[in-house]
């Protein structure tokens, strides 16, 4: 379920008729919009979640998804910077899925930019996965080192 955005994108559309203005679900969707290029949309969507009402755990996704969209729209610095939070949010609270994941789209975000930063964000990603055992993020690194193989 993680890389299948447009199940994740209808998923979150019919949670949100039952559940207008979840923010976890509002993530979701910005999170599956941009995933598949459609910026605009995710904006519109992104901009309708309240930062400060925002426990830790959805506080980390929506960095982590304002970090997607930065990169998406070009602002790599930006989107570098969003995904650092995310993963800092995530270490201070103890969530090591959480962290291990940003870090992972993180990578993802480097690797599809073809920045200078892409195998070392591959590396750290790999690392935090095996530390948590988190296997559905190791299964998205694995993903990712083949697409870092087909680059190279």
């Amino acid at each position: 379920m993680l890389e299948d955005f447009e199940a994740n994108e209808r998923l979150a559309r019919r949670g949100l008729q039952a559940e207008p203005g979840n923010q976890t679900l509002l993530n979701n969707l910005a999170f599956a919009l941009a995933s598949t290029g459609r910026i605009p949309e995710a904006v519109e969507v992104y901009e309708q979640m309240t930062s400060p009402s925002l426990d830790d755990a959805t506080r980390i996704a929506w960095l982590a998804t304002g970090g997607l969209i930065q990169f998406r729209s070009g602002q790599i610095d930006a989107g570098r910077e969003l995904y650092q939070q995310a993963m800092d949010l995530a270490g201070q609270s103890g969530n090591r899925f959480a962290r291990a994941l940003a870090a992972a789209f993180l990578a993802r975000e480097e690797l599809t930019a073809r920045t200078p930063n892409a195998l070392g964000a591959l590396a750290t990603a790999g690392q935090l996965a095996r530390e948590g055992e988190e296997l559905s993020v190791i299964s998205v690194v694995a993903r990712l080192d083949l697409l870092a193989a087909k680059q190279a």
